[in-house]
């Protein structure tokens, strides 16, 4: 690609991209719902596991068809609810909604739940070590491991039960 553009939220995640990734890729701090981006700019857009975290997914969808060019690419992977545990809105069929309600057509989308969790349970022992390594306790510890998915975690469990799913969408502007 001839440029590439990474956006977060938070500035200290800005900052490690920044000192830890090759300089031809900007990164900037921004709200993916009102992104800093010209209009029809954009060929791909890519969010992985951030899309949950949107107070408003409608408000982010039509966001990522403002910045891509017709014909362009939104790849998203992400964690889903299979009921409304997370709260209204936030299924997979809402996401889809908001995704088609924005003008983006879902091209593709499948459960990689199963290769998912192969590749968590590959990486248990790692993620052990890491959460050893930095002596987290109490709340910091167990929001951790939520994060990471470790096998001890509820996220784990649900998505080991399926009641937690892990998709994969291609969707076109």
């Amino acid at each position: 690609p001839a440029t590439l553009r990474g956006v977060d939220l938070i500035e200290q995640n800005i900052g490690e991209c920044r000192q830890r990734c090759s300089p031809r890729i900007a990164f900037a701090v921004c709200d993916a719902e009102s992104l800093d981006v010209p209009d029809c700019s954009c060929d791909v857009a890519i969010s992985v596991e951030s899309s949950g975290h949107y107070p408003s997914m409608q408000r982010f969808a039509r966001e990522v068809k403002r910045v891509l060019r017709p014909g362009g690419w939104f790849l998203l992977a992400d964690l889903r609810p299979a009921s409304v545990e997370w709260g209204e809105g936030r299924g997979l069929p809402d996401l889809l909604r908001h995704l088609t309600a924005a003008g983006l057509t879902v091209i593709d989308s499948h459960s990689i739940s199963e290769g998912v969790l192969r590749s968590i349970d590959a990486q248990e022992e790692g993620r052990q070590m890491f959460l050893r390594a930095l002596a987290a306790e109490g709340n910091m510890l167990s929001h951790l491991r939520e994060i990471l998915l470790t096998s001890d975690s509820t996220n784990y469990r649900m998505l080991r039960d399926g009641s937690l799913q892990y998709w994969s969408l291609a969707c076109r502007a």
